[in-house]
């Protein structure tokens, strides 16, 4: 019950460090636009309660029967994303720093792939990280297939303006 639900509250907060940019990629502006001023703080604290939630299973259970393989990949990605979310990584690591950060975006699928290998009953807490999870999919997909639609009817209109000038 308690890893559940520090599980459930970081991955709660992680997802509150995606909406505003997948937002922004939408040119949604939505109440949780706000957050975006407050991302790297969140982020941080979604990497505690990450390691909280890893910390608690670590010392309260019998992990010799869990395959926690996921959960591992999940933790170090959040603790590399945790530990570089500050002005000075950003800087010393340069453009090695963006790419590090992209690796936020594989977070869910890896998040879900846990979530789902590891529950034999499926609780409240298991229902909404997987919601979470789909949701931030989904809209990722979306902004991508919508990005995508907007370069192919500017190449459409810019083609059409190129056979017009002959």
């Amino acid at each position: 019950m308690v890893s559940g639900l520090l599980a459930t509250a970081a991955t709660v907060v992680y997802t509150a460090t995606l909406y505003p940019g997948i937002n922004r990629g939408l040119t949604l502006r939505t109440p949780i636009q706000f957050l975006s001023k407050f991302r790297q703080q969140i982020g941080i604290s979604s990497c505690l309660l990450g390691c909280i939630h890893a910390g608690y299973i670590a010392l309260f259970t019998d992990h010799r029967q869990l395959n926690i393989t996921s959960g591992v990949i999940c933790l170090v990605i959040f603790i590399l994303l945790g530990v570089t979310s500050n002005r000075w990584s950003q800087r010393n690591l340069g453009k090695y720093w963006k790419r590090l950060h992209a690796l936020t975006y594989a977070l869910p699928i890896l998040l879900l792939w846990h979530v789902t290998s590891k529950m034999d009953t499926w609780s409240f807490f298991t229902r909404l990280n997987i919601f979470l999870m789909v949701s931030v999919l989904s809209t990722t997909v979306f902004r991508i297939v919508n990005k995508t639609w907007k370069l192919l009817h500017f190449v459409n209109q810019a083609s059409t303006w190129l056979r017009s000038l002959r």
